[in-house]
């Protein structure tokens, strides 16, 4: 049985998971207090390093697959994050890798 009063887990300061309250709030990214119950579904991310906060979150999206060999692609500077599809039918995002780096 875990202890009560250590209900609260961070994942490299972009989100804090608060157990106690069921709810997640976001530091890096779309800021904000979310409930568990609200998630739909998430999936992993990732954006050109050079439009970040020049542009709305994850617009600039880098498609990465095990298919795709291209150096092109191998050689972009990225962000890595997460897309949390909110039952309201909005999204938040989260930045997982604070700086771009390549894939």
């Amino acid at each position: 049985m875990s202890n009560p009063t250590l209900y609260i887990n961070k994942i490299n300061d972009s989100i804090l998971f608060d157990e106690k309250n069921k709810e997640f709030t976001i530091c890096d990214g779309s800021l904000g207090t979310y409930k568990f119950c609200d998630v739909v579904r998430s999936q992993i991310v990732y954006e050109h390093a050079r439009y970040k906060g020049k542009s709305p979150l994850f617009s600039h999206r880098v498609l990465i697959s095990t298919f795709n060999t291209s150096i092109f692609i191998e050689l972009k500077k990225v962000y890595v994050g997460v897309e949390i599809e909110l039952s309201n039918k909005g999204k938040a995002y989260i930045y997982i890798k604070k700086s771009g780096h390549s894939t």
